[in-house]
């Protein structure tokens, strides 16, 4: 009975159900939406908003009344961005854009950033993608076009972008920065109808702030990324040949950008939001000054601190690179930096301090030093070249010697200025503000040779001379690379070329040339004339050459092939030590093979284990986790190219042709005393083939490797040259005295 009632009002149950579980969804869900709502204002979305000022430098900025840009420096962190691209030379403005987007340093098409426009919906499209993805295929084949836009799209983030640098012809390159790898921005506007025209300014167009601003509103609540591109001060660049004053011209652009700027820092949400003042290219005026790849950068976060800005790519305060921009953007959205072989950018706080350290001209001032070391730079080694080449003709070319009447005691002093020159450079350098690099390179000079002048004085014989200021050299090395290494990149031999944006920190090759060599001369020489036991004096040598290649490993800031340079040395001078200087090209191959394996294995440990990983294990990361034949064959010819184009450049391809003919007579034994001088100078003469193999070790497994070889060599033939002339008949017992 209850069976067949129930069975004859189920359809109407069921209805009963359905209507109150529709009833209980409709109750509830004004509550889960408010749940919601007020989640979402507790955690607000973050965004981040860059702000494209092209081809200004922090001169410009200086130069301007911009109040705007005062409070947010103020409350900022500020710094120098190596904007270096594929090329050797710049090649286009276009690469600096697609650079930034695609996080390496790419070539773009030229003109690729005119052909841009957006749809009904939009939707905005750069219709040169095809092009620039085959040009970067041929350059970069395991690198997307468009990176930056494609890792949004993935992440479900929306990237938009506004304004343009239009001149008489479209410009906007800053679509090639945003564009995923369809060359596609999902919205955003770079039409002209964010221009206005005015006979006042430079080519008669200009960006119209108002309307900027006003689309800046309506696309800052969609977008995630925007991307904002003012475009005046490229406008000016472009037209800088017909502007009397340029100068003035920039101000008052900046001036316009500088009230747009206090609008957009209004609307943003500080708290939740990344501000980025980015400038892809330097300017005409920059490069006519030498500067040619650092450009301002600007970031301001919920933080009112100020500071410095670094990564590590650069490990250095003040300096990132292009490549960590995208990082950048999307370790702060999402706290990964995704596919890029960059490193997110790192802030430093300055505690505030009487002295404006932390105001604009601290970078403006940084970049000025950087300048001036690299004119230092190229001072220093002129001075080195000019003292090697006459000192390896005087000493190896003897009728050179007999036509000008050069004397031992010239030939003498001459080459102890090579070696104090060097030490002073490393020793002095660091402790000059390189601000007059014209100034400061005099007074190194000058302070080599009153150095030269006392040491001779004092320790009256010249292999004492070389040997205090080999190993005075060695030391003061080390002790940066252990201690403080800061100091050494203010040293001219020492400075990393931060325009090439090849290498921040660590030892440049120079100077690993010159430690290797000066640490392999010193000690040898130290065992030749100190009186204890032959064990004695090889734990010594084999102890000291162990510390040079502990300060040669990437910890330390050195890259592969300067690891592999050290450890090959040190084999090579054991087998030297304990075989009687028995040293065949089978054992310096297999020497080699053996160093080459051991660095291997400790990259690849590197990159699984290590987050921060060294060139090292980026390298070895980048082929493990890509298209490894591909990454390889990129990897190759980058190096190749940067080696090539050294082997071409003189003059120390000429030096270390030279050297290496020099040496090939030694190994030879053809009439320069070879073996009087080794029964005179048993010691230092075990150190022949070290210093001959170990040049070219270096040589060929670095790419600037030419600089390096030729200091390598240099640490041998100068002292062999003036010992072999001098006392070798005494078989080392009394040394000559320094006329």
């Amino acid at each position: 009975m209850l069976n067949s009632l129930l069975g004859r009002r189920k359809p109407i149950l069921i209805m009963l159900g359905i209507v109150a579980v529709f009833l209980c969804i409709t109750l509830i869900s004004p509550m889960f939406v408010w749940a919601q709502s007020t989640k979402m204002e507790q955690k607000p979305q973050k965004k981040v908003v860059v702000l494209v000022l092209d081809s200004i430098g922090w001169d410009d900025i200086n130069s301007a009344e911009l109040p705007n840009f005062e409070k947010l420096i103020a409350q900022s962190y500020t710094g120098l961005m190596n904007i270096k691209t594929r090329g050797i030379s710049k090649v286009n403005r276009e690469s600096g854009y697609l650079s930034l987007g695609v996080g390496v340093r790419a070539n773009a098409p030229t003109d690729s950033g005119q052909d841009v426009v957006s749809n009904e919906t939009g939707e905005i499209r750069v219709n040169s993608i095809d092009t620039i993805r085959s040009l970067l295929q041929q350059d970069l084949p395991n690198n997307n076009a468009g990176q930056l836009g494609l890792t949004a799209k993935e992440l479900g983030l929306k990237v938009a972008l506004l304004g343009n640098a239009d001149t008489i012809v479209p410009h906007r390159d800053t679509a090639l920065i945003a564009m995923d790898e369809n060359g596609v921005i999902p919205f955003g506007n770079v039409s002209e109808e964010l221009l206005i025209n005015d006979d006042n300014f430079p080519g008669g167009i200009r960006t119209n702030e108002d309307a900027l601003f006003k689309e800046l509103q309506h696309y800052l609540p969609r977008a995630d990324i925007l991307f904002v591109d003012f475009g005046d001060t490229a406008r000016i660049d472009e037209q800088s040949e017909s502007i009397t004053d340029i100068s003035s011209e920039q101000n008052r652009a900046l001036m316009r950008v500088d009230s747009f700027l206090g609008q957009l820092i209004e609307a943003i949400d500080e708290q939740n939001a990344m501000l980025i003042v980015v400038v892809p290219n330097t300017s005409k005026a920059s490069i006519n000054n030498g500067n040619t790849s650092l450009t301002p950068v600007i970031i301001k976060t919920a933080s009112s601190d100020s500071g410095s800005l670094s990564s590590n790519t650069t490990k250095r305060e003040g300096l990132v690179a292009n490549i960590d921009f995208a990082p950048t953007i999307f370790d702060y959205l999402v706290g990964a930096k995704g596919e890029f072989i960059g490193e997110p950018i790192t802030f430093k706080a300055t505690e505030e301090s009487t002295t404006g350290e932390n105001d604009p001209p601290k970078a403006q001032k940084n970049e000025k030093k950087l300048q001036s070391l690299r004119w230092s730079r190229l001072i220093a080694h002129g001075i080195c070249v000019i003292l090697i080449v006459i000192s390896l003709f005087l000493l190896y070319v003897p009728p050179v010697a007999d036509y000008f009447r050069v004397t031992q005691g010239l030939k003498h002093k001459l080459v102890a200025t090579t070696f104090t020159y060097i030490l002073t450079v490393f020793t002095i350098g660091p402790l000059l503000t390189f601000l007059h690099f014209i100034t400061e390179s005099i007074a190194i000079l000058l302070i080599s040779a009153i150095l030269n002048l006392l040491m001779i004085k004092w320790l009256q014989k010249i292999e004492y001379v070389l040997m205090a200021a080999s190993l005075a050299t060695s030391l003061t090395i080390l002790s940066y690379l252990f201690f403080a290494p800061a100091p050494l990149h203010n040293s001219p031999l020492g400075f990393n070329e931060v325009f090439h944006g090849v290498r921040y920190y660590g030892i440049s090759n120079d100077a690993m040339g010159i430690l290797i060599g000066s640490s392999l001369i010193g000690t040898l020489s130290l065992a030749q004339w100190l009186k204890t036991s032959s064990w004695n004096k090889k734990a010594l040598i084999i102890g000291y050459s162990i510390l040079v290649v502990l300060s040669l490993t990437p910890p330390f800031g050195a890259n592969v092939g300067g690891t592999i340079a050290a450890m090959s040395v040190v084999l090579l001078l054991g087998l030297a030590l304990f075989t009687k200087g028995v040293i065949t090209w089978r054992r310096v191959l297999l020497v080699v093979g053996l160093v080459f394996i051991t660095e291997i294995a400790i990259s690849y440990l590197d990159a699984l284990l290590n987050d921060a990983q060294t060139h090292a294990g980026k390298a070895v990361k980048s082929l493990t986790t890509s298209n490894f034949t591909g990454k390889l064959v990129e990897l190759l010819l980058s190096k190749l190219r940067l080696f090539g184009l050294m082997i071409l450049i003189p003059p120390y391809n000429i030096i270390l042709a030279s050297e290496m003919a020099i040496f090939l007579r030694l190994l030879k034994k053809k009439g320069l005393g070879t073996k009087e001088f080794q029964r005179s100078f048993p010691h230092i003469y075990q150190g022949l083939k070290v210093f001959f193999y170990g040049g070219l070790i270096a040589f060929a497994f670095n790419d600037t490797g030419v600089i390096a070889a030729a200091y390598i060599f240099t640490y041998f033939l100068l002292p062999y040259g003036i010992l072999r002339e001098q006392g070798m008949e005494r078989k080392g017992s009394v040394a000559p005295q320094v006329s």
